[in-house]
């Protein structure tokens, strides 16, 4: 039986589409919540072709298209360090933005419309390596008063056989700093197209980018 709790994610964003980066844990580590992952999808395709007589022969099918899928949670907080990008900014460079960093100051990430990254996930579940290459998501954000605000993230990609290969490095986690409540004092200004004076209890946003 699996032990549930043992699960660990590492991602690194691609030099080449769908070639993988070999992410390690001792730099490419994630804390995450959550984690589900479906080992293979896949989609059945049966040869059409005229066969030139009356009857029915069972031809054969293909298993094509092969692809992991994988969602989990990652409680929202910077590196720590201002102008230092935090441990997950591969998700979200792969989930179709880009970053912005002012040197000791801020990190501000955008949508892109060309040059989308793609990103190596290892997903470690109790012994158990998924590797996922090519990998691009979507993600949504959630604040809500007197809880954690969280980035739930959707990634799609190329499947890899599932192996036992143990993680490479320990599994430490730098730039990804402890989460804060969602109040008035951890979020003092909430700005949106210029207005500063609302006074939120919920904010939801999504990307809703479509994975195919």
């Amino acid at each position: 039986m699996a032990l549930t709790r043992k699960k660990f994610l590492l991602a690194k964003i691609e030099a080449t589409e769908g070639t993988d980066s070999s992410p390690v844990g001792g730099s490419n580590a994630i804390q995450i919540s959550s984690l589900e992952i479906t080992p293979i999808e896949a989609d059945n395709v049966q040869a059409g072709a005229f066969q030139g007589f009356i009857g029915n022969i069972t031809r054969g099918t293909i298993v094509a298209n092969k692809r992991v899928s994988v969602s989990f949670d990652v409680e929202l907080a910077g590196s720590g360090t201002a102008g230092t990008v935090p441990a997950y900014d591969p998700l979200l460079k792969a989930c179709g933005l880009s970053v912005t960093t002012v040197a000791n100051t801020s990190n501000t990430y955008a949508p892109v419309s060309s040059s989308f990254d793609s990103a190596t996930l290892y997903c470690f579940y109790d012994g158990t390596r998924h590797v996922i290459t090519g990998a691009r998501g979507t993600v949504s954000f959630n604040y809500t008063a007197g809880q954690f605000a969280v980035m739930s993230f959707q990634f799609t990609g190329v499947y890899n056989d599932p192996d036992s290969t143990a993680l490479s490095g320990t599994f430490t986690v730098a730039n990804q700093a402890a989460a804060l409540e969602v109040n008035d004092t951890n979020m003092t200004t909430s700005t949106f197209f210029g207005e500063t004076s609302q006074r939120i209890e919920s904010f939801d946003f999504a990307l809703n980018n479509n994975l195919i």
